[in-house]
């Protein structure tokens, strides 16, 4: 059985410089080869509305699966380690004449290994930005948010049958504001109602150190009030992605059930 450490597991910084090498080496036959296969497939896009000038484009952002071989196994993961799921974001080019979309940023979500008996397992949703040459953070970050929510969804459809439980174990790590990296993937967790872990463990929260087994503690997760009022906002301004957004809201679980579950905790004066 694996055991589980306090250190960030390799996962962080592998993909972390995947990323970036992806970012900065775009113009590479092979990511080429890839991004022309997302652009001419289904995807989930939308338009952002900006002014635009001859031959220029408003861009369209849009979100595609990265593929099974997007994170690996054996250079990317942990012993007992799984991915169950990872995405891209993409933007279109912004001259008309150029072919080759943007890539803007990424998501992973792994699942942590099994430790003892507990059948619920942690799950962690590795986000991380591409480093672009033209586009601004605006840009960026409507990427990051559709790379999110899209790993969102899908873990709340995964454990439907314990909504409380689904919170619980979704934990994201997004890296710090402070860099090209990762800002706009920060940005796009706290924009969702994402907060620190070890603050949501000091208040009265759903959450609770024996769900992580003495594995790490970093990591965001839903501030379940802020995130409804998060998403209730997107679904009123009537949100581009405006599926993913409804669905995430029916599957967050009710007052009732959070009030149930919440361990009460008082700080000290």
């Amino acid at each position: 059985m694996a055991s589980v450490s306090n250190s960030k597991p390799k996962m962080a910084t592998a993909f972390l410089l995947l990323i970036t090498f992806l970012g900065i080496l775009s113009n590479s036959d092979g990511f080429h080869g890839f991004v022309r296969h997302c652009h001419h497939s289904t995807s989930r896009g939308w338009a952002l509305h900006v002014s635009s000038r001859a031959g220029v484009l408003p861009p369209t952002v849009w979100i595609h699966d990265a593929g099974k071989d997007f994170v690996d196994e054996d250079e990317n993961l942990e012993d007992g380690e799984v991915c169950l799921k990872s995405v891209k974001a993409f933007a279109s080019p912004v001259v008309v004449e150029d072919n080759e979309p943007r890539f803007l940023s990424a998501g992973a979500l792994v699942q942590r290994p099994l430790v003892g008996e507990d059948i619920r397992l942690v799950c962690d949703a590795w986000t991380a930005d591409a480093i672009l040459d033209e586009g601004g953070p605006n840009l960026q970050l409507q990427g990051a948010c559709l790379v999110l929510d899209e790993l969102l969804l899908f873990h709340l459809e995964q454990q439907q049958a314990d909504p409380i439980g689904a919170l619980q174990t979704f934990v994201v790590q997004c890296g710090s504001i402070e860099k090209e990296s990762s800002c706009a993937s920060n940005m796009a967790a706290k924009s969702r109602g994402f907060r620190p872990l070890q603050d949501l463990l000091r208040e009265s929260s759903v959450y609770t150190k024996s769900t992580y087994f003495g594995g790490s503690l970093d990591g965001m997760v839903l501030d379940i009030e802020k995130a409804r009022g998060a998403y209730g906002r997107l679904i009123e301004m009537d949100c581009p992605n405006h599926g993913t957004i409804s669905k995430i809201l029916q599957l967050l679980p009710d007052d009732d059930l959070v009030q149930r579950f919440t361990i009460k905790r008082f700080s000290a004066k």
